[in-house]
């Protein structure tokens, strides 16, 4: 029995499989070559390589110690009865922590999984305006303490979405929960490039000739994180809402324009390269989340339609 539903259940796959694999060739080496320990060695040596072959990494250990039991305990029966004995007692414990799981257990993998992705989200909302603030002068705004909390909440995640796969259906599928940690990550990635081209200290966005382009840019980022984490909690995303592209093109006419006058960008060098880093990274950031919508927008769609197929 573990913490959630799926955790149960991928425990008990993994037991179940090394116990299989383990009674199974115990019995063969035992019946064949005997007990000696180089036939145990061997048995055992055997019985991790096909664990492993399997992919079944979290099975070995159990299918070893299956062996040991097999093999070495004293038995009043043939070690085929010993395996088959020690295999249905295993099955049986299983399907009791699977009943007292469901029938006891309020906590889901998948659940907590939805929940984590708008913790995520919110976390890398906060470190995204914490970020502007800084910029804008605030020394005291988190931005270390923020990063270490979305680090953390993306070993989270992973660890949950393991769970989630064992569970059934319900919510969030874990086909597009599994998208959700893919685009966090670049998300997260675009966030940090951010803090880089803000790290040098403060400074202001006015006298540019497109700071109000620039502003509404900043401010739909700020609405799209709130957004996407409204949608999460709801179960699925809602579509037909404007890109964050449109903002971007806007920006980048208004700065086309404004750079064909020379006169209005005559604001020094220096300035108008770090002036350029945080816009590069703003537009990164616009387009990763607008990514990350239409990309899990098409996923669920496409699981719609297999579904209802």
């Amino acid at each position: 029995m573990q913490s959630s539903i799926g955790a149960t259940v991928g425990a008990s796959w993994n037991r179940l499989a090394g116990t299989a694999i383990g009674a199974s060739l115990a019995a063969a080496f035992a019946s064949l070559w005997g007990t000696d320990v180089v036939a145990f060695g061997v048995a055992v040596a055997l019985t991790v390589w096909v664990c492993s072959s399997l992919g079944l990494m979290d099975s070995y250990r159990l299918a070893s110690v299956t062996v040991a039991v097999v093999m070495l305990f004293e038995r009043e029966s043939s070690y085929a009865v010993v395996a088959v004995r020690r295999f249905l007692e295993v099955a049986v414990g299983i399907v009791v922590s699977l009943v007292v799981t469901g029938l006891t257990w309020s906590s889901r993998a998948r659940k907590r999984l939805q929940e984590r992705v708008v913790g995520m989200l919110v976390e890398m909302s906060l470190l995204y305006e914490a970020v502007l603030r800084r910029r804008s002068g605030h020394a005291d705004a988190p931005v270390d303490e923020l990063r270490a909390k979305v680090h953390d909440s993306l070993r989270t995640h992973a660890a949950l979405l393991k769970q989630a796969t064992f569970e059934p259906a319900m919510g969030i599928r874990p086909a597009v929960l599994a998208l959700w940690r893919d685009h966090l990550q670049r998300v997260y990635l675009a966030v940090e490039a951010l803090e880089l081209a803000t790290r040098d200290g403060p400074r202001d966005i006015a006298g540019l000739g497109f700071e109000a382009e620039l502003t509404s840019l900043i401010q739909a980022i700020s609405t799209e994180f709130h957004e996407l984490a409204r949608d999460v909690v709801a179960g699925r995303l809602a579509s037909g809402r404007e890109p964050l592209e449109t903002k971007v093109r806007a920006l980048d006419e208004k700065m086309a324009e404004v750079g064909r006058d020379r006169a209005g960008n005559d604001f020094g060098l220096e300035r108008a390269l770090r002036v350029y880093a945080f816009v590069s990274s703003l537009r990164n950031l616009a387009r990763e989340l607008d990514m990350a919508r239409e990309v899990i927008l098409r996923r669920e769609a496409a699981l719609d339609e297999k579904q209802e197929a």
